[in-house]
């Protein structure tokens, strides 16, 4: 099951990629095109694109792994709570 939602995680990370794919880039586009041009204040450049989605792309795998540590964290502390439950009780 880790495996699956791992895979699932990072497919989810490359949505950014298929965007870039196909009529969802150019729909995908004229949504966030005006608000970047706003702040760049200036026309928006196939660069400019090309660069805000590699940037989407960083910051989907950047959370990915984030929350793959937080998993694991979450399961180190309940083990630790196992471990001490078991070996704080037979003392008792």
């Amino acid at each position: 099951m880790d495996s699956w939602q791992c895979g699932f995680q990072r497919g989810m990370s490359l949505l950014s990629i298929m965007l870039t794919l196909g009529t969802f880039n150019d729909i995908f586009k004229a949504f966030i095109r005006p608000e970047l041009e706003k702040r760049l204040g200036r026309k928006l450049t196939e660069w400019d694109w090309k660069a805000y989605l590699r940037e989407v792309d960083k910051k989907a795998e950047c959370e990915a792994e984030q929350r793959i540590h937080r998993e694991r964290q979450a399961r180190i502390n309940d083990l630790k709570i196992i471990h001490d439950f078991v070996w704080k009780q037979s003392k008792a």
